[in-house]
């Protein structure tokens, strides 16, 4: 949202310190730690998430305070035609906002494990073939963690429940032909969430006759496959 009087800007601190190696040829190990302090960052809390006001939109924020931390790795290799690269982060990302809870609690994106494995091949100057498989724990959700008996939720924290893991794998084709006087066509064919994984988008608590509760996850995208062609001059 934009910065007004009464919606200052956010601020961050940010330190990191890590190394680079190349054990091998053709190889090479990066590791990074960083810390992150935040302040001025904005929490909805209007009543219909979806559907935020536009008009006097300012009073539906709380702000509040955050810290995320971890280590991140990067692992790769490479050669005239084949190219692997594998980055995995361990982190931890947490936010204070007193009108939310009066402690600390897990951001929504406090994913623990961030796994994405890269693959590419160039079988020859025109064509080249890749795949992109991610990874990451899921994001966290609020749900009442219990009920009393005239219906009233209870909830343990903030962002108390997690989703189920996130992953996909991306295929990808890239195929160059050259012009005279330097111009080219490009045509790309990819595959995004090639085989179809139903990852939760956003979740709801969805009570039975019996007064138990189920746990109802929808997914957004699922298998989508798509086309360019470009032409450079």
């Amino acid at each position: 949202m934009p910065s007004t009087e009464r919606i200052r800007p956010v601020l961050s601190d940010h330190v990191s310190g890590g190394f680079y190696l190349m054990p091998v040829q053709g190889m090479r190990l990066i590791i990074v730690g960083w810390y992150k302090a935040m302040e001025h960052l904005l929490y909805y809390v209007g009543p219909n998430s979806m559907f935020p006001p536009v008009q006097n939109w300012e009073t539906s924020f709380a702000e509040g305070r955050g810290v995320s931390y971890g280590l991140e790795t990067e692992l790769g290799w490479k050669n005239e035609k084949l190219s692997a690269t594998a980055y995995y982060t361990l982190s931890w990302s947490k936010r204070f906002f007193e009108e939310v809870y009066p402690d600390w609690f897990y951001a929504n994106n406090d994913n623990r494990h961030k796994l994405n494995i890269l693959f590419s091949w160039r079988i020859n100057r025109a064509l080249e073939l890749y795949a992109n498989w991610n990874y990451h724990t899921g994001n966290r959700v609020t749900f009442p963690s219990n009920v009393t008996p005239e219906g009233i939720y209870l909830y343990s924290e903030a962002n108390n429940f997690t989703l189920p893991d996130y992953h996909r794998l991306d295929l990808g084709l890239n195929w160059v032909h050259r012009l005279r006087k330097g111009q080219r066509l490009e045509l790309n064919a990819s595959i995004y969430n090639a085989y179809n994984n139903k990852n939760a988008f956003f979740a709801y608590l969805k009570r039975s006759a019996s007064g138990s509760f189920d746990g109802v996850a929808y997914s957004v995208l699922p298998f989508l496959p798509s086309f360019s062609l470009t032409y450079g001059f």
